[in-house]
């Protein structure tokens, strides 16, 4: 994950840029979904 920030995005929108490629598993993917559902609830996001 490589986080995007000002100035590249507003400075009250951070982002995080996700790249997914075919070295990627499904289960993988599965984790990084649930840890960023988790992180966005924890922050209220």
């Amino acid at each position: 994950m490589v986080p995007v920030t000002y100035p590249a995005v507003p400075l009250d929108q951070p982002r995080i840029r996700l790249t997914v490629t075919s070295s990627h598993r499904p289960d993988d993917l599965s984790w990084a979904a649930q840890t960023l559902g988790y992180a966005c609830r924890e922050v209220g996001a």
